[in-house]
């Protein structure tokens, strides 16, 4: 089903950056975002009239009202994980070999391996984001107490049993959970700039990133560059680790009602937007401000702090280029 949300009516050209780095767009023209909305049947979702509500008016109003940019869109919903796979066939075949070798097969790996994977990944960081997200610098300490919980968390994910399927992974969609592979689709998917998916994405491969260590081996968004698009940028965004109702994660950031989900989904694409349009970076420890990192999926937390602010802080870090994930 095919909708399209025209909110602002002056659709434009909108400036190129070069490479990955990031562009300033220009707060007095409209930006019209692409969404495709690829869905699994079997997982919790937003309904399709509280997306069409949300697209239409909530976000472009907290848009303004926060970045001071004009937004609308273009929204594709109910694309199935088949239907999406088979379409991004040439993304994956292009990029076949980048992607087996970043892959490591989370049911058949010695501890040791993954051990030394994440103490070199952790290695490279510098101490001061290693204490914020793990409380400790010592990279020994970090992986003895992540290592093994991050592989059992997947695992109980991927091999968790559903209504009308023995499990949530699917071997003929091998790749559809995993963070290399929308990593591949962000930055080489022609259709849209937007993909919003409610399947988990697990930070588990040669390139993980420190952030998904730190939050149980799960990730939420994924920006990059895409010079297909007009902006030069692209975002997948997985919705699992806010609606799901497994035990994991009810137990990671409880339970939140249907009416908080929309309403920090709202808040998180504002901080998003904000990333691809003004080039805003996500800030540690400020509470009070739209782009505050959301630590260990706690969006309630987060949403708490935006909500109960007198006044937001401006956004003021800026990006230079464009992370993997974010």
């Amino acid at each position: 089903m095919k909708i399209i949300i025209l909110i602002i009516l002056n659709i434009l050209v909108i400036s190129s950056c070069k490479e990955n780095h990031v562009t300033i767009q220009n707060m007095d023209k409209a930006y019209i975002f692409d969404i495709v909305y690829v869905y699994d049947e079997d997982l919790n979702t937003f309904p399709a009239n509280t997306f069409l509500y949300l697209f239409q008016y909530k976000i472009p109003y907290l848009t303004k009202e926060i970045t001071g940019y004009n937004v609308g869109f273009n929204i594709s919903l109910g694309i199935s994980e088949k239907d999406f796979y088979n379409s991004a066939k040439l993304i994956l075949k292009t990029n076949e070999t980048r992607l087996k070798n970043s892959h490591l097969n989370i049911f058949n790996i010695k501890n040791s391996e993954i051990n030394y994977l994440i103490k070199t990944i952790l290695s490279k960081e510098e101490p001061d984001r290693l204490y914020y997200l793990f409380n400790s610098t010592n990279t020994i300490e970090i992986v003895n107490k992540i290592s093994k919980r991050n592989l059992n968390n997947i695992k109980s994910i991927l091999n968790m049993k559903l209504p009308n399927r023995e499990q949530l992974f699917q071997k003929k969609y091998p790749f559809i959970n995993r963070e290399f592979y929308w990593r591949m689709v962000c930055a080489n998917y022609r259709s849209a700039d937007i993909i919003i998916v409610n399947m988990p994405i697990v930070s588990f491969n040669k390139m993980m990133n420190v952030k998904g260590i730190a939050d149980y081996g799960f990730i939420d968004r994924i920006i990059a560059s895409n010079d297909k698009r007009d902006l030069n940028v692209a975002t997948v965004i997985s919705t699992y680790p806010l609606l799901s109702n497994d035990s994991l994660f009810n137990s990671i950031r409880t339970k939140i009602d249907i009416d908080k989900q929309t309403d920090i989904f709202s808040y998180y694409m504002v901080q998003t937007l904000a990333m691809m349009l003004a080039g805003y970076d996500i800030v540690e420890s400020e509470p009070n401000s739209i782009m505050n990192e959301i630590k260990g999926f706690n969006y309630n937390d987060w949403y708490s702090n935006i909500k109960n602010a007198n006044k937001l802080r401006q956004p003021y870090k800026t990006l230079k280029r464009f992370p993997h994930s974010y």
